[in-house]
């Protein structure tokens, strides 16, 4: 198993508050140092743009806290896997499918099998605060036929690997991330 960085570490690459109080300290040094003036009121347009990119940035932060927030992630992120096979069940029941609970110990990789429109697909639920690898993806690949399922797919909390995505793409495996149970989730509330 390779080394993945941590997905939930914040990003420090730019910190649009830094950029903010940098600029404000310019504009002060600006007044208080008259002989750098010209060059602070010359530059009047990269003040104006950085302060509509940081708004901009600010307003896409409470949106996206917004979501995480009606979605209920952050409780899912604390759940024991079992919690999650069953929050995954409640999810899949009200998305309109007919849900067998599988998971158990030798549950031969699929935790959930799901049917809609006849057609019958093994779930493997991966409730991880890293990213899941391709070991995910040969469980749920493996279970496919015994279970009698058209299809196979691996949801989780959380990314996959490079790895995982291409092993999952080579074997018709639907992939749900973070962003996808989001989504979900958030069109059961509608």
């Amino acid at each position: 198993m390779g080394f993945y960085p941590n997905r939930y570490q914040k990003n420090r690459a730019a910190d649009p508050i830094g950029i903010l109080i940098l600029l404000v300290l310019t504009l002060i040094a600006g007044i208080l140092y008259p002989p750098i003036r010209p060059v602070i009121y010359s530059m009047w347009y990269v003040f104006v743009i950085a302060g509509i990119v940081i708004v901009i940035y600010i307003f896409y932060s409470f949106y996206k806290q917004r979501k995480l927030s009606r979605a209920g992630i952050r409780e899912i992120d604390i759940m024991s896997g079992n919690d999650f096979e069953l929050f995954l069940f409640s999810l899949f029941s009200k998305l309109g499918y007919s849900v067998k609970h599988t998971g158990h110990i030798g549950d031969l990789g699929s935790d959930l099998v799901i049917e809609k429109d006849g057609i019958k697909t093994a779930v493997q639920a991966k409730r991880y605060q890293q990213y899941v690898g391709p070991d995910a993806i040969r469980e749920v690949n493996t279970v496919v036929k015994p279970r009698n399922c058209n299809l196979g797919m691996v949801v989780t909390n959380s990314h996959y690997t490079e790895e995982a995505k291409f092993l999952a793409k080579a074997n018709n495996i639907t992939l749900w991330d973070r962003e996808d149970l989001i989504n979900k989730i958030l069109q059961t509330q509608k």
